[in-house]
């Protein structure tokens, strides 16, 4: 194995390939639980198997490099998972907002995503 190559999941852009012990999956995510901030598309989204994405955005326009990384949320619920596991939980922006400046990095930003679903495994 070279050095960069990845040890445990090489990426792909197919749910099947990057979750295969996954049958479905029924999400509901937030991704403005306070309203401080104009939506991105509908919210809460809906998120199944089909329009399953790695990476949701963050609504709040100050923020850089934030949202939420729901493929590892996927894949650290799914490493061993059996039956139908149940998930509700809050999970903060992991992006910073930017000073009016625009000359340094600010204060984390202070939103996050209510993330509250279903992962049904294979048998």
């Amino acid at each position: 194995m070279a050095n960069d190559e990845r040890w445990l999941a090489k990426p792909t852009n197919k749910f099947e390939e990057a979750f295969p012990n996954v049958e479905a999956i029924d999400f509901e995510v937030d991704n403005n639980p306070w309203g401080h901030y104009d939506t991105l598309g509908q919210n809460p989204m809906r998120i199944t198997r089909a329009s399953a994405k790695a990476h949701l955005g963050c609504p709040n326009r100050r923020c850089k490099e934030g949202g939420f990384a729901f493929g590892d949320l996927l894949s650290n619920y799914s490493l061993s998972g059996s039956g139908t596991l149940s998930v509700d939980q809050t999970y903060p922006c992991a992006g910073y907002e930017v000073k009016r400046t625009g000359r340094s990095n600010g204060r984390d930003c202070d939103n996050s995503f209510k993330v509250k679903g279903t992962i049904t495994f294979k048998a």
